[in-house]
């Protein structure tokens, strides 16, 4: 089924240059920084398997000269162990869904390089749930870090100033990614825009819309 949003106009440019060139440069764009994050993954997971490693020797080694007095480091190294373990079991989460998303990646590149809106629609779909959201938390954490600077403001004899700056803190950020999310929703509707345009050329109609829209 086609990916249509009413609201968002189909673009016939992108910086002086075509939607097809402008797709085609974002999507290697994409692929170079997911292979670069795929690298770091990669580097991650082996640094903490070493580190887990490291540890099991560590308690190993110690185990059997440990006295009773000793049982506060045994759980603290035993500690360790399993924040490693669940660290690198997230970071393994992160290079599965790195390959899907390089997956989606070359299937867009795929799709704009033979004119075939169908594998675009993978990367699309995802991207645009992934912009939403995240739009939507950066905006609720500015509401959130206005809300608490000015409900703080007259408070600071009772909760001290540092409550003030960690609300002005989230405020700064959340103020300075806002930004952000619109370029990258922007940079998104310029791929759509070629999306919709071959979905139109299949169908007869995108003649018809440039006439309307000239």
């Amino acid at each position: 089924m086609p990916l249509e949003v009413p609201c968002l106009p189909v673009y016939r440019k992108c910086c002086c240059c075509t939607v097809r060139t402008g797709s085609m440069v974002l999507g290697w764009l994409s692929m170079i920084l997911l292979v670069i994050m795929f690298l770091c993954v990669c580097v991650t997971i082996n640094r903490l398997q070493a580190g887990v490693d490291a540890v099991e020797d560590h308690i190993m080694e110690r185990a059997p000269s440990m006295e009773p007095d000793d049982r506060g480091l045994y759980l603290s190294m035993n500690y360790s162990k399993k924040m490693l373990n669940f660290t690198t079991f997230n970071m393994v989460l992160a290079l599965i869904l790195t390959l899907v998303d390089g997956t989606f990646c070359g299937m867009l590149l795929y799709g704009i390089h033979y004119r075939k809106p169908g594998f675009m629609l993978p990367k699309l779909t995802t991207s645009v749930v992934t912009i939403t959201f995240s739009m939507f938390t950066t905006i609720y954490y500015f509401v959130v870090a206005l809300y608490g600077f000015l409900a703080f403001y007259d408070m600071e004899p009772m909760t001290g100033a540092p409550v003030q700056v960690i609300f002005l803190v989230m405020l700064i950020v959340s103020g300075l990614l806002i930004p952000v999310e619109a370029l990258a929703l922007y940079l998104w509707n310029v791929m759509y825009s070629y999306y919709r345009q071959l979905e139109m050329a299949a169908a007869g109609t995108y003649g018809k819309l440039m006439e309307m829209s000239a």
